[in-house]
């Protein structure tokens, strides 16, 4: 997983409690408490959906 562990504004992130949630049927790594969106960008996962005319992808933003 890909994350800031020591951010200069917001400061050290506490370690938590690491869960496996599943998406699309595959598993991947999350912090208990943390956003679903934070934990797909963690792992990868920048794209969450294409837009139905033009089938351009979209990410959380």
């Amino acid at each position: 997983m890909n994350r800031i562990p020591n951010h200069p504004i917001l400061g050290e992130e506490k370690p938590g409690k690491e869960v496996q949630i599943f998406v699309d049927g595959r598993p991947i790594m999350a912090s208990e408490g943390e956003m679903i969106a934070a934990a797909l960008i963690a792992n990868g996962i920048w794209i969450n959906r294409y837009t139905a005319h033009k089938n351009k992808p979209r990410g959380i933003y």
